[in-house]
């Protein structure tokens, strides 16, 4: 951690982007536990990667327009010019934080490179991706499926540990990364049973418009894309 106070105003200069970065992507799919030290080295780099594309920005825009944009060469050289400019020089360093961190949140909106190529050379250098059998069913597969009919939705057949039986339509599921125990499947509508009983026949629970599964009693699940309920 900066032990003086220029240290630590840009650490966290350098660290706002990354945060917003992670915050975004967190928001939208599924991510990894990482190390203290490896969460720590990804904000800051994300952070410094976004700062340094807006500090290009404002060169470039000190060359066109030097008069109205600080001049950090006698920020450097003379202390007494900070002290004159320094309600300036404050507006613009939060304006290009700020700036940096709109960039860094719509990096993060970015589930994919937008383009084929791009993608094709992504891919080739990161054939292992980091997702559950839940999340690819119910997400990635779930999207494509869905977009080509937007009047269906998803069943779910649920046999638990015990030969018990549970079917309904799919409401959330858990998108933890690692394949634990501790995970939740609900199901929401008609809720149909059939207990372990070979000879039992399939009984639609009155009364009950939900259910969830623990992942610990799951054996295995069936998908369908089905008419929606009306």
């Amino acid at each position: 951690m900066p032990t003086t106070f220029v240290g630590l105003v840009l650490f966290v200069v350098f660290l706002t982007p990354g945060f917003v970065l992670l915050l975004v992507q967190e928001a939208r799919r599924p991510k990894r536990k990482y190390s203290t030290l490896r969460e720590t080295a990804v904000l800051l780099l994300g952070g410094v990667v976004f700062m340094l594309l807006v500090l290009g920005l404002f060169a470039v825009l000190h060359l066109l327009f030097p008069d109205i944009t600080p001049d950090i060469g006698r920020i450097v050289r003379d202390r007494d010019y900070l002290k004159r400019e320094y309600d300036a020089v404050l507006l613009w360093t939060v304006g290009l934080v700020a700036l940096a961190s709109i960039l860094a949140g719509l990096g993060g909106l970015l589930d994919r490179p937008p383009t084929k190529w791009l993608r094709d050379q992504v891919d080739r250098f990161r054939p292992i991706k980091f997702q559950s059998a839940w999340f690819k069913m119910f997400d990635e597969y779930l999207r494509k499926e869905l977009a080509k009919d937007p009047n269906r939705a998803v069943y779910c057949g649920c046999t638990l540990s015990d030969g018990t039986w549970m079917g309904g339509y799919l409401f959330s599921f858990s998108t933890d990364v690692e394949e634990g125990q501790d995970r939740d499947l609900v199901l929401t509508g008609d809720i149909s049973m059939r207990l372990p009983d070979k000879s039992a026949s399939v009984t639609r629970l009155e009364n009950v418009g939900g259910v969830i599964i623990s992942a610990r009693q799951l054996a295995s699940i069936t998908v369908s894309y089905v008419p929606k309920p009306q």
